[in-house]
């Protein structure tokens, strides 16, 4: 019993990190607008339907990938044929995906998070009020076992939410690479 409440206690406060901390290699929410802070030099952020890529450092070029498959690098429009239009119409929708994984996972997380203190609370102020009372602690005890497994599985579904976003970002990646080797405006930026 004790062990579980230790576990919950411990999720939630990782939970709670997870979702309010702002970090490289974090997606962070501004003005309705995601950063994902990729590595050390680029960050990809989503603005309307739009994917777009800009150098942290260096040059101030971008590339605006747009719902419709159109690429836009620094603002001048990207001549791209019909196969590489499709894969930038994936690499946006799917990106996007991602970004609503991330959004649900987000819900739940800080859902679970809220539930977790609850149950923390619920077995302080059971343990306190047995100590001056004559509280049947075994009822207290199936009482917060019972709310610690559905906290548990909640737990397993997020975990499950994650990986979908892991499987996206693999995805992404690998689009990613396609578009770099099909259209050399891109490769030639050394830096997408």
């Amino acid at each position: 019993m004790v062990k579980k409440l230790a576990y919950f206690i411990i999720v939630s406060v990782f939970f709670s990190t997870l979702v309010f901390s702002a970090d490289y290699g974090t997606i962070i929410k501004k003005q309705h607008r995601y950063y994902l802070n990729c590595n050390e030099n680029v960050y990809i952020s989503l603005r309307g339907t739009s994917v777009i890529f800009k150098q942290k450092f260096g040059s101030e070029s971008t590339v605006e990938i747009l719902k419709n498959g159109n690429l836009m690098i620094s603002g001048k429009p990207i001549k791209t044929g019909h196969e590489q239009q499709k894969l930038l119409r994936y690499y946006n929708k799917t990106f996007r995906h991602m970004i609503e994984s991330v959004e649900l996972v987000e819900k739940k997380a800080v859902k679970i998070t809220k539930e977790g203190v609850e149950v923390g609370l619920s077995a302080v102020s059971g343990v306190l009020a047995g100590l001056w009372t004559e509280s049947n602690m075994d009822e207290l005890k199936e009482e917060l076992e019972a709310k610690a497994d559905h906290l548990e599985e909640k737990a397993e579904d997020l975990e499950d939410a994650v990986q979908e976003i892991e499987a996206y970002t693999e995805k992404l990646d690998e689009i990613h690479n396609n578009l770099v080797q099909s259209i050399p405006e891109l490769e030639e930026l050394n830096w997408f």
